[in-house]
C-alpha cells in the first residue's frame, strides 16, 4: 500500500514538472500581425503637401540639409505642420499649427529658460526668444504669431554651445523675401546674413534725444558682402546705408576680421577683440600695422544680447 502511494506522488511530481516546463498559450510570444501597438501620430509628408495645409509655410533655408517635412493631424484640432532640417552643423525644428493664441508654444521644449526677450522679425510678425544655459548645454527658442491668420510659429535648436548664435536669422531665413522683391527699409533678406557674423551688434557712441534719452548712433548687422547700419523703430531694424566687405576672415580663434568700404571711398577694419569675442573693434585702416594709431572706441561694435530674466 505505502509502495502504491509513493508511486503515485512521483507520477504526480513528474505531471507537475512537465506542465512547469511548457509554455502556457497564454503567454506565449503574439505574433506582430496581433500585436498591439501605439500608433504614431506623426506621419511624414512632401514639401507640397504642407504647402496645401497651410500656403505660407516654410521655406528650406539656402545651403540647409536633410530637410524632412510631418504633420500630426487630431479630430477637431487644427494640423500641426513640423519641418526639421540642419544648418551649419545645427539642427532645427520649426513648427506651424493655426490655434488662434498669440502665446502658444508649439515646441515641445520643456526647458526651464535663463533668458529671453523680444523679437520683431523681418516679416513684420513680433514673438518671444529663449534661451537655457545648463549642464548639457544650450537650448535656444524663438516663438511668434501671425494676428492675421491666427497662424503660431516656433523654432528650436540645441547643441553644447550657441554663445553667439542668432536664432532670429534663422527663423526670418524660414520666410525669405522673394526674387521680385526690392530690398527697402523695412524689409530685407533675412538669407543674406544668415551666417556672416550672428547677431545684432550697436557702436559705442550714442545719440541724445530731446527727450533726454539716449540710443546707441548705429545698430549694425553682417551680411556676406555688406554691412548694414540702421537704427531700431518700434523693434525692427531699419536700414540707413550699407557699406561693401572688401575682405572677410574668420579667424581659428572664432572671431573675425573684416575689410569695408564706405560709399565715400574710406576703408576701415573690424576686428573681434582678443579679450571679448562679443566686441568688434573698428579701425580707420585696412593696414593692421597702423592699427594701434588707427582705433577708434566709439566706432566699435558690441553684441547685442538678450536679457535675463
Amino acid at each position: 500500500m505505502k509502495r502504491t502511494i509513493i508511486i503515485i506522488i512521483l507520477l504526480f511530481t513528474m505531471l507537475m514538472l512537465t506542465a512547469c516546463g511548457q509554455s502556457s498559450p497564454a503567454f506565449e510570444p503574439q505574433q506582430d500581425s496581433g500585436s498591439v501597438q501605439i500608433p504614431n501620430p506623426w506621419r511624414d509628408i512632401t514639401e507640397t503637401e504642407a504647402k496645401a495645409v497651410y500656403p505660407q509655410t516654410f521655406t528650406v533655408p539656402d545651403n540647409a540639409e536633410n530637410a524632412a517635412w510631418r504633420m500630426m493631424e487630431s479630430a477637431g484640432a487644427p494640423a500641426l505642420l513640423e519641418l526639421d532640417f540642419e544648418l551649419n552643423g545645427l539642427h532645427f525644428t520649426a513648427r506651424q499649427q493655426q490655434t488662434g493664441t498669440r502665446d502658444a508654444d508649439l515646441s515641445g521644449m520643456y526647458y526651464t529658460w535663463t533668458a529671453q526677450d523680444s523679437m520683431t522679425l523681418c516679416t513684420g510678425l513680433t514673438g518671444t526668444m529663449y534661451r537655457c544655459i545648463d549642464e548639457d548645454g544650450y537650448a535656444d527658442l524663438c516663438i511668434w504669431y501671425d494676428e492675421a491668420s491666427g497662424v503660431s510659429y516656433s523654432l528650436g535648436v540645441t547643441a553644447k554651445d550657441l554663445d553667439g548664435f542668432d536664432l532670429q536669422a534663422v527663423a526670418e531665413a524660414l520666410f525669405p523675401v522673394t526674387p521680385e522683391e526690392q530690398r527697402t527699409e523695412e524689409h530685407f533678406n533675412a538669407r543674406d546674413f544668415l551666417l556672416s557674423i550672428p547677431g545684432t551688434w550697436q557702436t559705442a557712441s550714442v545719440v541724445s534725444e530731446e527727450d533726454g534719452t539716449a540710443h546707441p548712433e548705429y545698430y549694425v548687422r553682417f551680411t556676406d558682402s555688406e554691412i548694414l547700419y540702421g537704427h531700431m523703430k518700434d523693434g525692427v531694424f531699419v536700414i540707413d546705408h550699407t557699406d561693401t566687405i572688401s575682405r572677410f576672415e574668420k579667424t581659428a580663434a572664432g572671431g573675425f576680421k573684416i575689410q569695408a568700404e564706405a560709399a565715400n571711398g574710406e576703408q576701415y577694419s573690424f576686428q573681434t577683440s582678443q579679450s571679448d569675442n562679443d566686441v568688434l573693434e573698428y579701425f580707420e585702416t585696412w593696414n593692421e600695422a597702423a592699427f594701434s594709431e588707427n582705433y577708434r572706441g566709439g566706432a566699435s561694435l558690441s553684441r547685442c544680447i538678450l536679457q535675463t530674466s
